[in-house]
């Protein structure tokens, strides 16, 4: 099923209705496995199933089981036996011919090359050879997505093919019949064709393919260019101070807005700190999203008492304790963010899907902009590589700037200011402990059900 778990929502907090909702969708979980099973086994009306009787039957003559003639026999009427159950399910067309796809005619086509011995280039091979060799450089994340826009695409064209056979002509098809049909946004139409064309790239530079049928497919995508609402929007400071004065200071979640708020950082920026990260009065960001994120961020005046407070309260190594790790890139903010929103909505009733913690880092650089901190100074402090197009302003060793000293960086951080916010945090930073531990729910060890997490 192209995953190594499968999860479902229960949509409640409930733990005695999770229990009572349990059971019918893992009914629906087995069906899906079930019928995934089923499909495994190849019909003698798909496609594949001519690709793999050509296999089988180069297979038996070079092993010396059966003689070129007779192999070539039995794969002609294998593949007779495929278009008679072609002509019955789609009919003729006007030439008397079975109805089959492209896919089809694809498939035949390239088993009998097979069948011949010829040297042929599958897709299968090539991005199942690509996704491996890049597997260790990306987030798994990433790599789910990107086997998945593969097989989707797999999957269209009916059957494997030769390389060769994806012309610029099958990939417009395919992103006019398949991609654009789905009706999503356009970003997501074209991070599935970036996926696809990455593997292009990779193959032309291995020598394996002449061109990329993908190039700038994405660009003829039509784009919205009227103006409308930002998916995000920086918080406001009654919802600031309502989050602060709302939220426990025991929970993990304050310690993270407060630090997100002065930071601008990411949240699994944040999550991943370690006591070790939180040196004299600054903080070290050691991984991230992008070569930019990887920065030391100035201690703002206002939360340096709740670093100290945190440092000195650590029980391990972690600098904000209480988190569980989840997802496939195993991510110590996975729990956690999902926990704000549900906070954020149910508790605190700010029911604005353009607030979310995200928008702390919004918030954080709209004071930077406020304040008259320039761009490229505001970029380096939150490790965001737009902010420094032109000139390449930034990190030592990857641009024409060194960046600016620490103590440039913490003279500009300074001035960013959130009014009364500011006074809550120094008031309360003194006084916070994080005791809250997130935990896992229990698994049902006799059944296998695990409950909802």
């Amino acid at each position: 099923m192209g995953r190594d778990e499968i999860v479902r929502t229960l949509g409640t907090r409930d733990l005695t209705l999770a229990k009572r909702k349990l059971h019918a969708v893992l009914a629906d979980i087995q069906r899906d496995i079930a019928t995934a099973e089923a499909n495994r086994e190849l019909s003698p009306e798909s496609a594949e199933y001519v690709l793999e009787a050509a296999r089988e039957a180069r297979a038996q003559v070079d092993k010396g089981l059966q003689s070129e003639g007779e192999a070539a026999m039995s794969l002609d009427h294998t593949v007779e036996k495929h278009l008679d159950l072609m002509r019955k399910k789609h009919g003729e067309d006007e030439h008397g011919d079975p109805r089959v796809s492209d896919g089809h005619v694809r498939a035949i086509q390239l088993a009998h090359r097979v069948f011949a011995g010829e040297p042929v280039t599958l897709l299968s091979a090539q991005a199942e050879a690509h996704l491996n060799e890049i597997a260790g450089s990306i987030r798994k994340t990433t790599l789910a997505s990107k086997r998945k826009a593969l097989a989707a695409f797999r999957d269209w064209l009916g059957a494997d093919v030769e390389v060769t056979a994806v012309t610029r002509k099958v990939a417009g098809k395919y992103l006019t019949e398949s991609l654009m049909k789905r009706a999503r946004a356009a970003k997501t139409t074209k991070t599935e064709l970036s996926h696809i064309s990455s593997c292009w790239n990779w193959m032309l530079a291995r020598g394996v393919v002449e061109v990329n049928p993908w190039l700038r497919m994405g660009s003829s995508l039509p784009s919205d260019k009227r103006g409308k609402q930002a998916p995000r929007r920086p918080w406001r400071d009654e919802e600031l101070v309502q989050l602060l004065k709302e939220t426990p200071t025991n929970d993990p979640m304050w310690s993270l807005s407060v630090l997100a708020m002065y930071t601008g950082a990411r949240i699994e920026e944040l999550c991943a700190l370690k006591v070790v990260d939180v040196e004299a009065d600054v903080l070290h960001i050691r991984e991230g999203k992008s070569a930019a994120a990887v920065r030391t961020v100035p201690l703002h005046p206002v939360i340096a008492p709740l670093l100290r407070r945190l440092v000195a309260n650590a029980t391990d190594s972690w600098l904000v304790p209480g988190l569980l790790t989840g997802g496939r890139d195993a991510r110590r903010s996975a729990g956690v963010s999902k926990r704000f929103g549900w906070h954020l909505r149910h508790r605190l009733k700010l029911t604005d899907s353009a607030l979310t913690f995200h928008s702390l880092r919004h918030s954080f650089v709209n004071r930077c902009e406020v304040a008259g901190i320039p761009v490229t100074t505001t970029a380096l402090i939150v490790g965001h590589a737009g902010g420094r197009s032109g000139l390449t302003y930034g990190q030592k060793g990857a641009s024409y700037s060194e960046g600016l000293p620490v103590a440039e960086l913490a003279k500009a951080i300074r001035n960013v200011t959130y009014g009364i916010a500011d006074e809550i945090v120094k008031r309360t930073s003194v006084k916070v402990r994080v005791t809250i531990r997130s935990r896992r729910r229990p698994t049902k060890k006799s059944t296998g059900d695990k409950l909802a997490a």
